[in-house]
């Protein structure tokens, strides 16, 4: 599955990339930069590789050095790490193709390079971690411990997979800790955030032991508190940090201060900023934004030995799209920034040395023999599992499926959706209508940031005495009746109507002040 020999690696050449994303960084004592992140195929599903990429001068980082790949296979949510011995670690997660009965190798794996500053890199055999996702760096606690955060996926990600609904009892944001140096691993505690997405939780060790654990969730970021090394978790709770439901970066740093990398005062994936806290979390005074852009995510970095910290992310993957010629519309850019605690203190680069938006990797012409877009679809194995459902389910169980709080459903895409949906209860062949529906979805929506509430409120504000509900504004608005419905209460837990009467007390109270 790791591939190392160069005439191999040159498949997995930026040419032969459709689209990329989910990157991870690190940087030897030497100051060599390993770059890794994912790809394969035409979106995140079957046939997805990982590749690593190095530079020594911060500029060229040139083709993969290194691949991870299985057959009619998906690898995926990579994450490399140099551990206190100096060794880099290659993690990747890997699940089998639709058809495997077993589920015995959806999990962890991981590769070890001894000399990450060698002329040529020997990694040793590569070895089961764990079960399930691992996709941020380790932890390694002030009493010698490494903790691994991994995440056992529910349903919102896993259950229309058979062998994960009969094999997988635990879910949620787990750790593996190792106390001999990585050579065992033994799972301890975990917990599931009531607000539970993909988990992708970070761990940070406060002063007085107490871990933190950082999740990620459906709005926002999650925390949690372990008081025995791991071992139990309390409950879930918001943290406050905001943002939108995507991975951040958090971690201690040599000074003691905390650095958070996350979308600040945004809900979309923009304005992507490296925060600053003197107080383990509780404020965060001092802030750099590293990338203004729309469609920047998943932040991952490293506190290098000369005093800078290098994050990585990715910018307009490319995945998910038409056509090939819709994906190269997308930058699908890796980028890191290179900055110092005094950047973010101030604000501003003030270290000459400093730098941001700095290219990792650019997809150019995609130059594979044929087409990603050759390959049948894969909505034909989503169908057995959404042919289970009543059709009042279908709505929000594929609008959840498909990050429906994430995309904008207008114009013609939106009607043929409500018409496709309507149409599912007196459809002849169900299973067609269905099948049209998954496709329009995945190949014909679009994400884009969209303040779904403050364009509700505005609305009823025009009207607010004439009673509405979420298909009424949808039809004034223009976009999809059920995404509309399903984004707004999602968003605010409450529906349409009852928002109106929220804003309807307001007016009132506001008028008798007056």
């Amino acid at each position: 599955m790791l591939i190392t020999d160069k005439e191999q690696l040159k498949q997995y050449d930026a040419g032969q990339r459709f689209w990329q994303g989910i990157p991870g960084i690190e940087v030897t004592k030497k100051g060599r930069i390993f770059s890794a992140f994912y790809s394969g195929d035409v979106d995140e599903t079957i046939g997805n590789y990982v590749v690593l990429l190095k530079s020594d001068d911060g500029v060229n980082f040139g083709e993969p050095i290194a691949a991870v790949y299985r057959e009619n296979a998906r690898c995926f949510d990579e994450c490399i790490w140099i551990d206190p011995l100096g060794r880099l670690w290659l993690f990747w997660a890997v699940y089998p193709d639709f058809d495997s009965k077993t589920g015995d190798n959806h999990g962890t794996y991981a590769a070890i390079c001894e000399d990450p500053d060698a002329d040529e890199l020997v990694w040793g055999e590569e070895f089961f971690v764990g079960y399930d996702i691992m996709l941020n760096k380790p932890t390694v606690l002030s009493t010698g411990e490494w903790l691994f955060p991994i995440s056992v996926w529910g349903e919102r990600v896993w259950s229309w997979m058979p062998c994960r609904r009969t094999t997988q009892k635990q879910l949620g944001a787990f750790v593996y800790q190792s106390c001999d140096q990585g050579k065992t691993f033994e799972k301890l505690g975990g917990m599931v955030h009531p607000d539970h997405a993909y988990d992708e939780h970070m761990i940070v060790e406060k002063e007085d032991g107490t871990i933190a654990m950082y999740t990620r969730i459906m709005q926002g970021v999650g925390l949690a508190y372990s008081y025995d090394r791991g071992k139990t978790w309390t409950d879930g709770v918001d943290s406050g940090f905001g943002g939108p439901n995507s991975r951040i970066h958090i971690r201690k740093l040599k000074s003691g201060r905390w650095l958070l990398v996350n979308h600040y005062e945004y809900t979309g994936r923009d304005h992507l900023t490296a925060m600053l806290s003197e107080d383990e979390g509780k404020t965060w005074p001092y802030k750099l934004l590293l990338d203004e852009r729309d469609q920047v995510s998943y932040p991952d970095g490293v506190e290098a030995e000369d005093g800078f910290f290098y994050i990585t992310y990715d910018r307009e993957r490319g995945c998910g799209k038409k056509s090939v010629k819709e994906a190269q519309q997308d930058a699908r850019e890796i980028l890191y920034a290179k900055i110092t605690e005094e950047d973010i203190i101030a604000g501003k680069l003030v270290n000459p040395e400093s730098k941001m938006k700095q290219i990792i990797s650019k997809l150019g012409e995609y130059k594979g023999a044929e087409t990603p877009f050759a390959r049948p679809i894969r909505e034909t194995e989503l169908l057995k599992y959404f042919m289970q459902f009543p059709d009042e389910e279908l709505p929000q169980r594929i609008l959840h499926w498909f990050h429906g709080w994430e995309r904008v459903i207008d114009g013609e895409v939106g009607k043929r959706l409500d018409a496709y949906f309507d149409a599912l209860a007196t459809a002849e062949e169900r299973s067609e209508t269905l099948l049209s529906l998954l496709y329009l979805m995945q190949y014909e929506t679009r994400t884009e940031d969209y303040s779904v509430v403050e364009t509700v409120r505005d609305e009823i504000l025009k009207t607010l005495d004439t009673d509405v509900d979420a298909f009424t504004l949808a039809d004034r608005m223009g976009v999809s009746r059920h995404w509309l419905k399903y984004r707004f209460e999602k968003a605010t837990k409450i529906s349409v109507e009852e928002y109106q009467k929220t804003l309807r007390k307001v007016a009132k109270k506001d008028k008798s002040v007056s």
